[in-house]
């Protein structure tokens, strides 16, 4: 006839992060606006612009202990440019009182 059914394994429960480390977010989403444009969220891939000096591709967000975050934001990229001739730079921009998802 057939074989018998073979009994499932559980997968193990991710853990929680550790609180006292800086812990990776996928988004950070914010109750108030970022800079002059309505956006209350970002998320790593995205493009933010704080509507005063840094406008670029969200590389990593970070959440620390104390509860600020800092986002990694690449600047200067440009379109249709080859990558040894790109001037990038990494601007930081910090955040509170927000809420985001932990990068698995």
């Amino acid at each position: 006839m057939g074989e018998p059914a073979k009994k499932l394994e559980k997968l193990p429960e991710p853990s929680a992060p550790d609180g006292m480390r800086p812990v990776a977010l996928e988004y950070y989403y914010l109750p108030y606006n970022i800079g002059a444009t309505v956006n209350h969220a970002i998320s790593v891939g995205s493009i933010l612009s704080d509507g005063h000096k840094v406008t670029g591709l969200v590389r990593e967000i970070t959440q620390y202990p104390g509860g600020f975050v800092i986002a990694a934001v690449e600047c200067g990229r440009l379109p249709g440019r080859l990558e040894s001739e790109q001037k990038t730079e990494i601007k930081y921009l910090t955040f509170s009182g927000g809420h985001g998802m932990v990068k698995q």
